[in-house]
């Protein structure tokens, strides 16, 4: 009996002894440096924070041990960790460190790992010129290696960097090359990430119609039963390229073959984003009643599987089909949306949030507000920018709206908004004390009106007797002085009249006589000379009975009265211009402003004596060049007819008098004209007296 006693005692002390084998075993392994990041790595999407405190662990047990390989990779998954947190500057400072460890082990594998994360960190950092030659050197590693897929990764990787400068045409090549290199090696996964990226390229260009068929590519190669979650994906995406081309009912189709495939495996997340993606689709094509009862089902399914990124894109959608009437709600919904996506660090989804928070409180006159949020949207679209365009293509719908309510126009015009209200508000301060000054002022006013109203109407009768007589004595004197002026004008319109009759009438009849005795001297044999000359004779006296209109439409013509020396020239071209007859060119600039009386009214003669004399000159084209600057006046007439000598023509005639006018008022008339080679007449005159 006590040997079987003994016997169990020493088991159990075998089986202690056992588990305290067990035990410091398992504590080894936890504490060992590969466990540690091998943990970091997997909770790398479930708990960034656990990852990171992982990997920094394992990169201080590494480098206490010297163990660089680890030390490197350590740093590599820290990197992975901060570039997730939106930290790119301090992940880019890890990769560089373990960059420097693969380098000095000559750990070509390593290296090429790391060059593709620092392209990677380059790139969200928008400093893709940098990236560039660090993703090609990857590539060539990768290619002397032979190490087929890290080369694909580098070049996928490199196009998303070309996209992100612009530069679609140049991503398209690398992107081929990775798309030929993971069909070979069979990767599936690969595949549609690269397919992805090409359709991003061709969507960025404008070529919808090869981003569609690319998808549909990525969708067809997906066909066997097992590969319908990669299939999905690509119909999701040809969706959203569907809304964007405003085809709403094809991406309703695509949306309900999605859910339908979702439902029939069971998966509850790929369901969830169908859902949202028919309702984006019943949004487009107005149904905003059924698209809001989606919307409400995805936050309902999100909240019971406890995925808070769905159920806030579902938020965002149900605030975007919100009538106008529940802006408040929609208010409070955008705030819990905010809060959560800081704290997930969601760019995406904060990004949203802050747009449409932004134009709500705008709508609701929340001015001030509005902007702040509008500034930080803008801060944010930086950063949505510079992640990787591959990424970006499943959310291409959000970017296109904030390409077009995040412009620079768009928060100057707040601003102005806000200025204009701080204006209409200080304006309306200014006002009001105004009024209050005014008020206080009109009392003070009345105290005093009723104080000296007494004085005053003493004083009033006294002072109207004076100003009675001061009136009659005034108005006697303006009687005078109106009765003197109305004499002197008649006095120099009976000149002016005089002077055009002696000049204009008196030369016509003058000339008319001398034809007639010239017609009575010659022998009366020779009738067709003398009917020659009696053709002469009636041409003249139509010239004469022109002249009587032309002095009759001076003494009615107003131009002047209205408009001035411009007015008049324009009547003169108006006048001289005859359709078929007399083609008259006139260009008249500077007379927007008057002159002087005295200088303009001896224009104004001058301009009446130039219309008879242009019309004596027989021409078929006449041009007019009126110019006045701060100086002078000058006057250019040219014409094509038959020209005259000043003596004996009465283009000459009227020549002198044009050129006694112009000298009375300190001008000069220069001409140039011989018989039947035109004739150009330039009047200058100074306006220093103006």
């Amino acid at each position: 009996m006590l040997r079987r006693c003994n016997s169990g005692f020493s088991a159990l002390v075998a089986l202690a002894a056992l588990l305290g084998s067990v035990r410091c075993i398992a504590q080894a392994q936890e504490s060992s440096t590969s466990w540690l990041l091998d943990r970091s790595w997997s909770l790398i999407n479930e708990n960034l924070d656990s990852a990171f405190y992982y990997a920094d662990v394992g990169a201080e047990r590494a480098r206490a041990e010297g163990d660089s390989a680890r030390l490197a990779l350590a740093f590599r998954r820290i990197a992975v960790c901060l570039e997730r947190q939106l930290r790119p500057e301090e992940a880019l400072r890890y990769l560089q460190s373990a960059w420097s460890i693969d380098d000095r082990m000559g750990n070509e594998r390593a290296l090429i790992s790391t060059e593709q994360k620092i392209g990677t960190a380059l790139t969200s950092m928008g400093r893709q010129t940098e990236a560039i030659p660090v993703l090609e050197r990857a590539i060539e590693r990768s290619i002397r290696i032979e190490d087929k897929s890290s080369e694909a990764r580098c070049l996928n990787q490199l196009a998303m960097a070309l996209q992100s400068l612009g530069r679609f045409e140049q991503a398209i090549a690398p992107t081929f090359e990775a798309l030929r290199i993971r069909k070979a090696l069979n990767d599936p996964s690969g595949v549609a990430q690269t397919l992805n990226t090409l359709a991003g390229s061709y969507w960025r260009m404008g070529r919808l119609e090869l981003a569609e068929q690319t998808l549909k590519e990525q969708i067809a190669m997906f066909a066997d039963e097992g590969q319908r979650r990669e299939r999905t994906v690509g119909m999701l995406n040809l969706g959203v390229l569907y809304n964007q081309m405003g085809r709403g009912q094809e991406q309703l189709a695509y949306a309900d073959s999605v859910i339908a495939i979702c439902r029939d495996v069971g998966d509850a997340l790929c369901e969830q984003e169908a859902l949202i993606a028919r309702a984006n689709a019943l949004e487009t094509i107005d149904r905003k009643g059924e698209a809001r009862v989606i919307y409400e089902q995805v936050i309902r399914m999100a909240e019971e599987a406890g995925n808070e990124d769905n159920r806030a894109i579902a938020l965002l959608g149900l605030v975007g089909v919100m009538p106008d009437s529940e802006k408040g709600r929609a208010e409070q919904l955008l705030r819990e949306i905010l809060i959560w996506s800081r704290s997930a660090s969601n760019l995406n989804i904060e990004l949203s949030a802050t747009d449409a928070l932004a134009d709500n409180l705008r709508g609701q006159g929340k001015a001030n507000e509005a902007l702040t949020y509008y500034e930080r949207a803008r801060v944010l679209v930086d950063s949505l920018y510079s992640k990787s365009t591959g990424e970006a293509f499943a959310n291409a719908d959000q970017r296109e709206r904030y390409d077009a309510s995040l412009r620079e126009e768009q928060i100057e015009e707040l601003q102005l908004e806000l200025a204009l209200q701080e204006e209409q508000r200080r304006r309306r301060t200014l006002e009001r004390d105004a009024m209050i000054l005014a008020s206080i002022g009109l009392v003070v006013l009345v105290l005093l009106a009723l104080r000296t109203l007494q004085q005053r109407r003493r004083i009033m009768r006294q002072q109207i007797a004076l100003h009675e007589n001061q009136v009659r004595e005034l108005m006697s004197e303006q009687e005078v002085v109106a009765l003197e002026a109305m004499l002197d004008g008649q006095r120099s319109e009976r000149e002016r009249i005089a002077q055009d009759l002696h000049d204009r009438l008196g030369s016509a009849m003058s000339a008319i006589r001398m034809r007639i005795s010239t017609i009575d001297a010659e022998p009366e044999a020779d009738v067709s000379h003398r009917n020659a000359n009696l053709a002469i004779l009636i041409g003249m006296a139509d010239d004469a009975v022109a002249d009587v209109r032309r002095i009759a439409h001076d003494l009615a013509d107003n131009s002047f009265a209205r408009g001035g020396l411009g007015s008049a020239l324009e009547g003169l071209r108006d006048r001289l211009h005859q359709p078929g007859k007399l083609e008259v060119d006139a260009s008249i600039h500077g007379f927007d402003k008057r002159i002087v009386q005295k200088v303009e009214m001896t224009w104004h003669k001058v301009v009446l004596e130039l219309g008879p004399m242009c019309s004596s000159m027989r021409a078929s084209r006449l041009t007019l060049d009126a110019v006045r600057d701060d100086d002078s006046i000058t006057i250019i007439i040219e014409d094509d007819g038959q020209g005259f000598v000043e003596a004996n023509s009465k283009a000459g005639l009227g020549l002198k008098g044009v050129r006694e006018r112009v000298a009375s008022i300190g001008g000069s008339v220069r001409w140039e004209s011989s018989p039947g080679r035109g004739t150009t007449v330039v009047v200058d005159v100074p306006l220093g007296s103006d």
